[in-house]
């Protein structure tokens, strides 16, 4: 299996969705080869999937289908994955509402489904969360939902870069791995993509 994918993740409100645009963009623009896989969270809350607290087993079993649907259909040589399998994880993790067979069950899913990633990017949790009618609007539960990342990323044999500050600083050290770690998607462009 071909490693492809950069997947950032995070807690809600870090700006996992804000990075994987802007990054998408600006390779883009570049006419550098690469994809966007959008987190399916919006679209499934949409469907009425639970993305909280009282999230039941079919509302866990939606999750990482959406997310292995998502990651497997990757083809270009750079997939940006807004959250990942580890995001998922995450909520059942914080919610500890499933009995620990369920639990162990989605875990092993989620390292399963992070073998399609070759880099991940962890946004800590920095500014304040903005309700959007989206999110989830407590800041115990926000951190909550981070520590079970962090405990995740720790485990599951990826390189993890933590990319914090303002978002100039973030577009230049994301820019910087996609450099380093996708070369080859530079090699005809000579030095001629910008950090900014």
């Amino acid at each position: 299996m071909t490693r492809r994918i950069l997947g950032i993740s995070g807690a809600p409100g870090t700006g996992k969705t804000t990075l994987a645009n802007w990054l998408h963009r600006k390779l883009s623009r570049n006419n550098l080869e690469c994809e966007l896989l959008a987190e399916p969270a919006r679209r499934l809350a949409v469907q009425g999937v639970r993305i909280d607290q009282q999230m039941s087993v079919n509302d866990y079993d939606a999750f990482i289908r959406a997310y292995t649907e998502r990651d497997s259909s990757a083809s270009a040589p750079l997939a940006i994955a807004d959250r990942t399998p580890v995001d998922h994880y995450s909520y059942l993790a914080a919610n500890r509402n499933m009995d620990q067979r369920f639990v162990e069950h989605h875990r092993n899913l989620a390292h399963g489904a992070m073998e399609r990633y070759r880099h991940l990017i962890y946004l800590p949790v920095e500014f304040p969360l903005q309700a959007d009618g989206f999110r989830v609007t407590s800041e115990a539960y926000r951190r909550e939902l981070d520590q079970a990342i962090n405990d995740m990323l720790k485990d599951i044999g990826l390189p993890v870069v933590v990319i914090s500050g303002g978002l100039t600083q973030r577009r230049r050290a994301l820019l910087a791995i996609v450099r380093q770690m996708w070369p080859e998607l530079f090699f005809s462009q000579a030095g001629g993509l910008a950090g900014g």
